[in-house]
């Protein structure tokens, strides 16, 4: 017996329209499956998942490093104490330096939702 059925030994037909056939053939693809894999997991109840696009993917990625870059802001203000936060907030360069990096975390969001809505 074909090891590639993995113990699979009961066929099913299903007839389709040839548009049918097409449309699932499509949905298989950008799920990454099989025509047949994606049938028997539709047949069997699940929901398949769309694979990411690239710029889905490159948004996701943004979305972790802007994540990571406000963990550091959060993480510098919070082990401060009271005192020390109004004399780093008083500091000029400090403030020039915070307004830029905000700057940077604003056109990171801004570019997500334009590679997002580009779809």
């Amino acid at each position: 017996m074909n090891t590639d059925y993995k113990g699979r030994t009961t066929h099913i037909d299903i007839r389709l329209t040839p548009e049918e056939k097409h449309i699932i053939e499509e949905k298989a693809a950008a799920c990454g499956l099989t025509y047949s894999d994606f049938g028997r997991r539709v047949l069997l109840g699940y929901h398949p998942k769309h694979r990411l696009t690239e710029k889905e993917a490159d948004a996701i990625l943004t979305l972790r490093t802007a994540r990571k870059d406000l963990q550091r802001i959060y993480n510098l203000i919070n082990t401060r104490s009271a005192d020390m936060k109004r004399q780093l907030f008083r500091n000029p360069a400090l403030l020039k330096n915070w307004i830029e990096s905000i700057d940077m975390l604003r056109r990171r969001w801004s570019d997500i939702i334009e590679t997002l809505s580009q779809k």
